[in-house]
């Protein structure tokens, strides 16, 4: 885990309709620790829980000073893949997670791949005090505890905005046998019905926290009425955000055709045509996909 350490900050500008103001909010994000409490595998000297607390604290404590509110997500797997995990089956890092300060986490394929009955026992042992999320993780109704702890989605209240952090897992085929005793549905399909119900609540802006892999990420910000993608699983280090365009609807592109079909004459053609472009990007939405890397 190279950049263990690395948090990747996105300032998002949400415009408060009663005052005109924008509203700042700080995401810090990271995404596949795999338990690596100490150090890296590549350089003993970076990486580690203690490092990544202390930067996370930091640049809290900065934007706080500038009047700036902080959520801090995890896109999955924090469990297993290190000796740290295997020592006692991930309970220490558990309960080192519940000190990090994290808002949200989405469930990984390697924070189930104990399997559905061991899950249940262990988030009974040690019980996270943040929000663990996955839409489209479900399972038999005698996994009490784990229907009680996994929550499809989280909305904060930030100032008089309502934040949703929707919760997405993998649903590949290679893992999902692992949740043996309950089903992981299409994460585009849950991503869409859950993203339109939350715009209906009343959300004004909805993060996709996932744990799905930049292809399907990119896939999933086209489809679903998200605003924000933070992801994980695919391990992939986005020093910028990589933007998707929604291609949303035009309403007047219909009046347009019909204009261009009475109207031959070239100039006039020319005029429509540019104006038709200019109502395209007016309408254009583009949703950033960031990633942290591993």
């Amino acid at each position: 885990m190279n950049k263990l350490w690395t948090v990747l900050c996105v300032l998002i500008g949400f415009l408060n309709a009663l005052s005109g103001q924008a509203k700042l909010v700080q995401i810090l994000h990271t995404n596949d620790l795999h338990s690596y409490l100490e150090s890296t595998i590549k350089d003993p000297n970076k990486g580690g829980y203690a490092a990544l607390k202390a930067l996370i604290d930091k640049e809290r404590q900065r934007a706080q000073r500038r009047g700036i509110e902080t959520l801090v997500l995890d896109a999955g797997d924090f469990l297993e893949g290190n000796l740290f995990f295997l020592s006692d089956g991930g309970k220490q890092v558990m309960k080192v997670m519940n000190h990090m300060g994290y808002d949200a986490v989405v469930l990984g394929n390697h924070d189930w791949l104990m399997g559905t009955r061991q899950m249940d026992q262990y988030l009974k042992e040690v019980s996270p005090n943040f929000s663990l999320l996955a839409a489209n993780f479900t399972t038999k109704d005698d996994f009490t505890v784990i229907q009680k702890t996994l929550k499809p989605q989280k909305t904060f209240n930030i100032d008089g905005i309502k934040i949703s952090v929707l919760g997405l897992t993998t649903d590949e085929l290679f893992y999902r046998w692992a949740n043996d005793q309950g089903k992981i549905t299409s994460p585009i399909r849950s991503g869409k019905k859950w993203s339109k119900k939350l715009k209906k609540d009343g959300s004004d802006f909805v993060i996709a926290l996932t744990h799905l892999g930049l292809e399907i990420d990119k896939e999933l910000a086209q489809k679903a009425d998200v605003d924000l993608v933070v992801g994980g699983h695919s391990h992939t280090a986005l020093y910028e955000p990589v933007f998707v365009d929604k291609k949303q609807s035009r309403s007047r592109e219909k009046d347009k055709e019909k204009d261009k079909e009475k109207d031959k004459e070239k100039d006039k053609e020319k005029d429509k045509e540019k104006d038709r472009d200019e109502v395209k990007e007016e309408n254009r939405k583009y949703v950033p996909i960031v990633q942290a890397g591993s």
